[in-house]
């Protein structure tokens, strides 16, 4: 891909591990690069920006860093400087507007109040207001391919009383098989992956830091994840997608889907949705539709995912 650009030029010592690229031109940790012994001089191809006062400003912010972040960790494809054509350089790409800003520092709590924001949404979710859709569930169609692949994915990690690497592989792919992307493993950390996985088939949630290293090797995706942590315990992890967030919130912007902070916090509402009294039958209701067993959470991501041409957010 070619871009008309500019250069700027900055020098670092060799006392740093590596650096980090993050503001407007980068909004996320993705041009990353280690050092040697010496000092090296590093010039960033820039789009252009026109001279006026009318204009606005692309803030860069070089973070130097004594830790250093591996490729795999932070995305980069290339691992240097190079636009490709499955990572373009995001000063071309749109982004929403309440999600752009002015550089790195203004832009993280910014995003980081809308992240807020919307978690304090979500806590103030009334359960009557997702109940009352409950009749777009009554005539489902067991044949229907999403419900005849499902009862299989769930019984094939119900059937295994620990996971390997070979379960680790035919989950992430039959995952994808329910995503409209192709599946990508985006690090190498699949011995620690297998541990979270068979920690997941637990009562207990993983951690954040948990959830993030399994986000880190599948495709770099929390939707992903949450679709293959389902699979392995249906009791526990809902499936988490934009169509979700849209009906529960009214928007469905990456950087918030993304979020594991608003994940947990959906995990928490579909679990108050399905200790109500008032969910016991609905959930009898959908059960004799498709005619297997289906587990509370996924009753109510169902009755969330089937109405999501509308959102139940109260502006």
């Amino acid at each position: 891909m070619n871009f008309q650009c500019t250069t700027a030029a900055f020098t670092v010592s060799h006392e740093p591990e590596g650096f980090v690229i993050f503001g407007s031109l980068a909004q996320r940790l993705s041009l990353v690069c280690g050092f040697c012994t010496s000092a090296r001089t590093f010039a960033l191809r820039l789009p252009p920006h026109s001279l006026s006062r009318d204009c606005t400003c692309l803030k860069l912010v070089v973070v130097i860093s004594r830790r250093l972040y591996r490729q795999s960790d932070v995305g980069s494809p290339t691992g240097d400087f190079h636009p490709i054509s499955s990572c373009p350089c995001r000063a071309y790409q749109s982004l929403p507007a309440d999600a752009a800003c002015g550089g790195a520092a203004e832009g993280g709590v910014r995003i980081f109040g809308e992240v807020m924001k919307y978690i304090n949404k979500m806590k103030q979710i009334e359960i009557t207001d997702i109940l009352k859709f409950s009749s777009s569930l009554e005539a489902e169609n067991p044949e229907y391919t999403y419900h005849k692949s499902y009862r299989y994915f769930v019984q094939y990690f119900a059937d295994k009383s620990e996971l390997t690497e070979q379960e680790l592989m035919i989950g992430a792919n039959l995952t994808y098989g329910w995503m409209p992307t192709i599946m990508n493993f985006k690090a190498n950390n699949f011995e620690g992956a297998l541990n979270i996985l068979n920690k997941a088939k637990l009562a207990e949630r993983i951690s954040t830091d948990e959830l993030l290293a399994l986000k880190s090797l599948i495709n770099n995706s929390l939707v992903g994840v949450s679709k293959l942590l389902h699979f392995v315990n249906p009791d526990v992890y809902a499936i988490w997608d934009s169509r979700v967030c849209h009906f529960l919130l009214g928007k469905s912007y990456k950087y918030i889907i993304e979020k594991p902070d608003l994940y947990w916090e959906y995990l928490n509402l579909c679990e108050r949705v399905s200790k109500d009294l008032a969910f016991q039958p609905i959930h009898n209701s959908f059960e004799n539709s498709v005619r297997y067993k289906v587990s509370a959470l996924r009753v109510v991501e169902q009755l969330m995912f089937m109405n999501s041409h509308t959102t139940i957010v109260k502006f």
